[in-house]
C-alpha cells in the first residue's frame, strides 16, 4: 500500500511560531499526529491520525509524524521533531 512515486511532506515554522505542513505533490493529503504512533493504521489505508488543514501551534518539544494519503496509497513515514530553547523553536527531521 505504500506509493514509492511520493514525496514525504515538508514542515516549516512561520514568524508567529506556527508548524505547516505542505505536500510537494500535486495530489493527496497529509496525515499526521503528535503522539509518536504512525499516522495509518497498520496494513490498512485506514487514517489513524488527522488531516492537516491549519498551522500547528506547539507549546512544547513535540514529534510530529507524517504520511501523504493519496488513492488509498501512502508515502512512507517523515519524523519532525520541534525543541524550543529560549523561546524559540527549532526542527530537526
Amino acid at each position: 500500500m505504500r506509493n514509492p512515486n511520493s514525496a514525504p511532506p515538508k514542515a516549516s515554522v512561520d514568524a508567529k511560531g506556527r508548524v505547516w505542513l505542505t505536500n510537494p505533490n500535486p495530489r493527496g493529503i497529509i496525515v499526521f499526529t503528535v503522539d509518536r504512533s504512525d499516522p495509518r493504521t497498520q496494513w490498512t489505508s485506514i487514517p489513524r491520525g488527522k488531516a492537516f488543514r491549519e498551522p500547528l501551534e506547539l507549546e512544547k518539544n513535540t514529534t510530529i509524524k507524517t504520511r501523504i494519503l493519496s488513492h488509498q496509497k501512502w508515502s512512507a513515514v517523515t519524523e519532525f521533531t520541534w525543541r524550543f530553547q529560549l523561546g524559540s523553536a527549532q526542527v530537526s527531521c
